[in-house]
């Protein structure tokens, strides 16, 4: 029989194409030791597998199916993007050991050896030939995500030879698994990728892979009502019929669509509000019959997103018709516990879900990732819902069994402070709840549990009151869920105390980031998912419910907690005055955590635009997930710069393409002028930098002499990068990315406003007017304002010729807020209104 191959060239040398297998999950019965990091439970759980022997010796092809203990996978061809890295990051729902084959053929006409570089975030066995040559063990390392490089000599034969990778990984939760493998091969003599294929017409597979990289989404963010659509750009190749499928990542199809991919045309599909919330992508194809009884697998993916919650700029309805509108928006979500605890509040007896509340139960007795808030919930639900006369009495053993069994002194979720307070909550009302009966795990009584978990919540929130937290703006809708339970819960007048204030504490921080209905803020960890509109943010439903404004999402947690705490908790109208508060300008300054002297933000908010930053913060240490500056000027209308790791938008990668950095910057604001210095290392996988900048956001925007300006209603925003940028105008970005090359590289962001600089083409030429002085890592700049800014690599940031403090500030110093560091009291002020909180 003839064999077909998709053959390619290395590009630099790395092979970017593959034949992939799985990934093959198998659950993990056992769990860390006591006093066993899970990076060492990892390490010890891996090391205990087999490196050597191959899974399979059959011969490889694409789609052919390879039985593989309970289950059959089959090959696919897949292509590493631009980092070149073949990534499979995921989110694993338990401790699960998870496996990835990789394979390709090389030719390498009169090479007989080769020198081939691994790089790798998990453990990978290599065998060439069907012969075992290495095994890549990265160091245990604090969060999965340093990619390990090691490099090995390999033997050649004439011909074909076949080189098979499998990535081992053990996790919960995000679990990271990429790896890339580079030749060193000469331009006059690289090697041949051969990727085996069931096509009898390779060639005309890879003009159609060619012309699909053409294609582009018109936006990142659809809403309900905008239509979907995919652009076909002027110099598309030819042109083929096909289709354009939607659907999710896991493959559950919403929509086709019959399209003609050809230069210039405008692929039309359905509407926002026809497509479920969240994540999706375009799936670009030949017709189906072709793509299936033909085997003619070309394809390509766009990625895009959804919301189907309408949004509101002006105060929606009272508070009492949002906790309403809020209780309907839950119990249609999937989140299953808090759904059914919505549907409870409504007095929906009718319709619970018994069956669905019962997979909860096992998904929280598992203890998988993310269940910790639903211990939360189900606590909840057994407190205040199993006495009514209509709660499903069959529930109750159930729920006893899973509160009672759960292990209290460790969880996957208990990553950042957010998951260690609930974890303290649960242990306060289950104790409480269960007073006298022992614990399966502790062997504890209630009684004991519940005073051991108030003794460290006391210290906890004392403590966090006085510093704030490391992890800042991080998970803050499951830190004000945990929060509002403990002072509707709790039996504690302390613990119930200090909560409330920790509460007024967090809303006000929430207000003050708040931007028409949404977070505008920097954060500790950011997900990808949040990052490209604030519609995504986990305090969207928090916004809604208090003041009115933004709209929902699926973060319900913390809202339905809040809501549920009734006149326990009264959001104080200062807070909710602060929020929608529109002033002229409002500079503030904090300093959250205690952690290596803290971080340093400071924002700038004006009625058209808030623009926030983080101060030298760790620069140029690797990203640990931090979402340093944003400027927004609407949901969409967000723009920030980043140093990506890789090319990765998985939740799961704290330092990827848009969330987080792989080298943080250092900067420096001053008002509504930012500077972000850049200097990465020369280990640095990808050596450039990049803004967010989204032009189907923006009303007009305009790139001329080195600047890129962007307009959204009556706010301005003017971007310079030192090393120069191009606007990308191919793939999953285009249009949405400026590109700037370079390891050493310094950032401008100016903002401005109709009412202070005129029209928007007063402002260009204003920004025109002034250039940037710009000396290696340090770079000198007159604000619109007249301002003379100065700011390096190192040294202070001076503002005409004045040293600014960057570090070292209060815990808050606003037009609103005024604390010490730490703060045993802080004055959260408001016009004449004082109202002042104390936290020792």
């Amino acid at each position: 029989m003839k064999k077909y191959y998709l053959t390619y060239q290395p590009a630099e040398g790395f092979i970017d194409h593959w034949l992939v297998l799985g990934p093959h999950d198998t659950p993990i019965e056992e769990r860390p030791g006591a006093d066993e990091s899970w990076q060492a439970f990892r390490s010890r759980m891996l090391q205990a597998r087999d490196h050597v022997t191959p899974d399979f010796n059959a011969s490889v092809v694409e789609l052919d199916t390879i039985p593989y203990r309970d289950d059959r996978l089959f090959w696919q061809v897949e292509h590493c993007k631009l980092d070149h890295l073949l990534d499979k990051s995921d989110v694993v729902s338990a401790w699960t050991y998870r496996r990835v084959w990789l394979f390709t053929r090389l030719s390498w006409p009169g090479v007989r050896q080769a020198t081939l570089h691994l790089s790798a975030t998990c453990p990978v066995a290599v065998w060439l030939n069907g012969k075992h040559v290495h095994y890549l063990n990265p160091p245990d390392d604090t969060n999965g995500q340093m990619l390990h490089q090691e490099t090995i000599t390999i033997n050649l034969k004439p011909g074909n030879n076949d080189l098979l990778l499998r990535m081992d990984q053990i996790g919960i939760g995000h679990t990271t698994m990429c790896v890339a493998a580079r030749l060193d091969a000469p331009a006059s003599n690289p090697p041949r990728i051969n990727v085996p294929t069931v096509t009898d017409q390779p060639q005309r597979r890879l003009e159609w892979e060619r012309a699909f990289g053409y294609a582009y989404m018109d936006r990142a963010v659809y809403t309900r009502d905008d239509q979907i659509k995919v652009i076909c750009r002027k110099d598309m190749p030819s042109w083929r019929h096909g289709v354009v499928r939607l659907e999710k990542p896991d493959g559950r199809i919403y929509a086709e669509t019959i399209a003609t991919f050809k230069p210039g045309e405008v692929i039309e599909s359905i509407y926002g509000v026809q497509l479920p919330y969240g994540v999706m992508r375009a799936v670009l194809m030949p017709p189906p019959g072709n793509y299936y009884d033909l085997r003619f697998r070309a394809r390509h993916e766009l990625p895009f997103a959804v919301t189907d919650f309408r949004y509101a700029t002006e105060v929606v309805g009272g508070f009492d018709d949002r906790l309403i509108e809020l209780m309907q928006e839950t119990q249609r979500s999937e989140d299953i516990v808090y759904a059914e605890l919505a549907k409870m509040a409504l007095g929906w007896w009718e319709m619970i879900d018994v069956k669905a509340l019962r997979k909860g139960i096992e998904r929280i007795r598992n203890g998988e990732a993310g269940t910790l808030a639903d211990l939360l919930g189900l606590l909840a639900i057994r407190i205040r819902m199993s006495s009514y006369e209509r709660f499903p009495a069959e529930l109750v053993p159930d729920i006893d069994k899973c509160i009672l069994g759960f292990d209290y002194s460790q969880h996957a979720d208990v990553h950042c402070e957010a998951g260690e307070l609930m974890l303290l909550a649960c242990r306060i009302l289950a104790g409480q709840m269960y007073a006298t009966e022992n614990f399966t795990v502790s062997t504890l009584s209630g009684r004991q549990e519940r005073s051991r978990a108030e003794k460290l919540a006391v210290e906890w929130l004392s403590h966090h009151g006085q510093t704030g937290f490391n992890t800042w703006n991080t998970d803050t809708d499951l830190l004000i869920a945990a929060l509002a339970d403990l002072i509707h819960l709790a039996k504690s007048r302390t613990v119930r105390e200090l909560a409330t204030v920790l509460l007024d504490k967090t809303l006000f921080g929430v207000a003050l980031n708040s931007f028409q209905g949404v977070f505008a803020g920097t954060r500790g960890r950011v997900r990808a998912s949040w990052v490209k509109s604030g519609r995504f943010a986990p305090e969207a439903a928090l916004n809604r419910l208090l003041w009115g404004l933004g709209c929902y999402n699926h973060c319900f947690k913390g809202a339905v907690s809040l809501a549920l705490a009734g006149s326990k908790y009264e959001l104080p109208e200062l807070i909710r005055a602060i929020a929608l508060d529109r002033p002229p300008e409002a500079w503030s300054r904090e300093r959250q955590g205690s952690a290596d002297g803290g971080v340093n933000i400071v924002s700038y908010k004006t009625p058209d635009y808030l623009l926030s930053s983080v101060q030298d913060y760790r620069a140029g240490q690797h990203g640990q997930g931090e979402h340093v500056w944003q400027a927004t000027l609407a949901p969409e209308a967000v723009v920030f710069t980043t140093h990506p790791a890789c090319a990765s938008e998985s939740d799961s990668c704290t330092a990827g393409w848009w969330s987080g950095n792989g080298s943080l910057p250092r900067l420096a604001q001053w008002k509504d002028a930012l500077l972000a210095i850049y200097n990465l290392p020369d280990t640095a996988w990808l050596d450039f930098t990049h803004a967010y900048f989204p032009c189907y956001a923006f009303d007009e925007y305009v790139l001329e002499q080195g600047w890129a300006f962007a307009r959204k209603g009556d706010a301005y925003l003017a971007l310079y990068a030192a090393n120069g940028m191009n606007l990308t105008e191919m793939g999953a970005d285009a249009f949405r990315e400026l590109r700037s090359p370079g390891t050493q590289n310094v950032w401008l962001c100016q903002m401005g406003r109709k009412e202070s600089d005129g029209d928007f083409a007063t402002f260009r030429a204003a920004i025109l007017a002034r250039r940037p002085v710009v000396d290696g890592l340090h770079m000198q700049w007159e604000t619109l304002r007249g301002d003379k800014l100065a700011f390096g690599w190192t040294g202070p940031l001076t503002v005409n010729g004045e040293e600014q403090a960057i570090t070292g500030f209060k815990h808050f110093d606003s037009p609103y807020a005024v604390a010490e560091m730490p703060a045993e009291t802080m004055d959260i002020i408001y016009g004449q209104n004082v109202m002042r909180l104390h936290f020792a």
